[in-house]
């Protein structure tokens, strides 16, 4: 979708609101004793981690569910009447958001429909918890952020290593600087994975499936994918890569860690996707860079491609999702489950045990039985950035230049940290032996961005603006 000048200023002033302020409008309050009646849409994967997370919260009635799919529907139906409850079922959410008895919505769909599906919920008057990426492009995030100032809804996101109590622990002392000045913040994703392959022929939807609700805005392209599910994480018409699928719970991390500083002043990607030959779009092994307003660099490395040696692959011991933050002092190493901090020796100094964020969703439900979003850890504006981060990182690399060793480099020169992690994605492809000639690097240009939107100004604006944001199918806009 281009985007006019109108069309530009218009958002921006949107965006500039929405992150500003509080969400307006009343609010309902609950009796003490009153149950908050929740409607889910989506749980054939996640969605069903959350299911079953939210009956755990004291005072919460499952009264609706949602699935696009009759078969995961009919099951999760019959498993909700062996607990004892009654739940409206449908494959369409518009019924459900429709409906009276349902309070809020925990949405768990595939990316593409996250902010639409929110959109509608707000509009009819629900509250949300949104699974993450809140967004699939940094436009739906705009736009998401306007229907919330419009509703005065409350808002949740699912990035919940914000309620991790040994990484909250940890960042207490962070933020009062018991560590010295933070000088630097590293991301990680790594994410073993394998190839998808690719189908001879466009392959069909599962049978039964009601393939126009699964699609929602998105492109109906064919499908050369042979797996339908979860595969779509690696198409850029209905996911977002790895950047975008595990990396918004570490961009989230690393933008908490400093300080929430909004969007970036600039961005880079650079990688590709290697060694698989398959369907997939998304790239398998990418380091994205970020330059913040306050001159601290991020830099954020994607690897789903396996090391041939699983200890040169990690990062200070670190070989899962993750992040680092360097201070003065020393290096501070979080992930969901708590958090150490060493000294400049690596020594281990102190450690915070976590506990996977397992009060998140009782955050949601305790910030609406009193109406007030302020309680929230994970608010949707901070969700929104996060996910603009990955969106930023994906477009850079998607604009890129074709280039081996040498152009991956000379793109990273003048970026700390970024070479850095270029070194070792080369030395990945060097152990698997892939010929750069045939297989180039993609090498993102530095976008230049609006920190008031998330969009991209100057040279490469038209291009990345384009791939920020899309031209949803008919009676699809969030």
């Amino acid at each position: 979708m281009s985007l006019s000048r109108r069309d530009f200023l218009h958002l921006s002033a949107v965006a500039g609101l929405s992150l500003a302020l509080p969400a307006c409008g009343g609010r309902r309050t609950y009796a003490a004793n009153e149950p908050v009646r929740l409607g889910f849409v989506g749980f054939r994967s996640r969605g069903n981690d959350l299911l079953k997370s939210f009956r755990a919260v004291p005072g919460v009635q499952v009264v609706a569910l949602c699935d696009v799919d009759p078969e995961v529907l009919g099951k999760r139906v019959k498993e909700a009447e062996a607990l004892g409850e009654k739940p409206f079922a449908t494959h369409d959410a518009r019924r459900l958001f429709e409906r009276a008895d349902v309070d809020a919505v925990v949405i768990a769909t595939p990316n593409h429909t996250h902010a639409v599906l929110a959109s509608w919920a707000m509009a009819a008057g629900k509250d949300v918890y949104l699974e993450k990426p809140v967004s699939h492009d940094v436009d739906e995030g705009i736009r998401l952020l306007a229907a919330q100032q419009r509703s005065g809804r409350i808002v949740a996101a699912g990035t919940q290593n914000r309620s991790d109590v040994g990484v909250r622990a940890a960042f207490t002392e962070l933020h009062a600087g018991k560590f010295g000045a933070i000088r630097a913040v590293r991301g990680f994703c790594f994410r073993d994975h394998k190839t998808i392959g690719k189908a001879d022929a466009p392959i069909k939807p599962p049978s039964g499936l009601n393939y126009d609700l699964w699609l929602g805005p998105a492109a109906d392209l064919p499908l050369m994918r042979p797996q339908f599910h979860y595969d779509w994480h690696w198409i850029w018409n209905t996911g977002n890569g790895d950047l975008g699928n595990q990396g918004p719970h570490e961009l989230d991390m690393a933008c908490w860690a400093l300080g929430d500083p909004g969007y970036p002043l600039a961005a880079v990607g650079i990688g590709g996707r290697f060694d698989w030959h398959d369907a997939g779009e998304t790239a398998n092994l990418m380091t994205a860079w970020y330059r913040f307003a306050n001159g601290i660099p991020l830099v954020f490395e994607v690897r789903n491609l396996p090391p041939k040696n699983k200890e040169s692959g990690a990062w200070h011991g670190l070989n899962g999702p993750a992040i680092t933050v360097e201070c003065a002092g020393g290096e501070l190493r979080a992930q969901r489950g708590g958090a150490a901090f060493y000294d400049p020796s690596g020594k281990l100094v102190q450690e915070w045990k976590g506990d996977g964020g397992a009060t998140h969703y009782a955050n949601f439900i305790d910030a609406l039985r009193v109406g007030d979003p302020s309680l929230l850890r994970a608010p949707l504006a901070k969700s929104v950035v996060t996910a603009g981060l990955a969106h930023l990182g994906n477009a850079s690399l998607r604009l890129g230049w074709a280039g081996g060793a040498r152009e991956a480099m000379a793109a990273a020169t003048g970026r700390p940290l970024l070479g850095e992690h270029v070194e070792r994605m080369l030395a990945l492809l060097k152990d698997y032996g892939t010929d750069l000639a045939a297989e180039p690097m993609s090498c993102g240009p530095e976008l230049t961005i609006d920190p008031r939107t998330g969009f991209v100004s100057g040279g490469h604006a038209p291009r990345a603006n384009e791939l920020l944001s899309r031209q949803p199918r008919p009676g699809w806009q969030a």
